[in-house]
């Protein structure tokens, strides 16, 4: 798996209105140099066993709750910021 990211200021649309602003403090957001390395199948890097890549029934009961409770922003549902393509990513299940 890998992640792949970029940072903009979206005060505008991605923050309620405005209402919860970044923390610029908190900055620089880093990440590891050499990201092949976490994708290697390596006994290390845990996240890439077979047990990690699907949630059972009660993770998913756990991640539909952290959703309800704490989700403020989902791009996968603002079809209009994307002239109605969304991206490859939201196309795929959704837990």
């Amino acid at each position: 798996m890998r992640v792949y990211s970029s940072l903009w200021n979206v005060d505008s649309w991605a923050t309620r209105g405005g209402l919860d602003k970044i923390d610029w403090t908190q900055s620089p957001l880093t990440g590891p140099a050499d990201t092949a390395q976490c994708g290697a199948p390596k006994p290390e890097n845990w996240w890439s066993s077979a047990v990690h890549s699907y949630l059972n029934a009660d993770q998913r009961r756990q991640m539909n709750w952290a959703r309800s409770n704490y989700l403020m922003y989902d791009y996968c549902k603002n079809i209009k910021q994307f002239n109605g393509f969304l991206p490859g990513e939201c196309l795929k299940v959704q837990y």
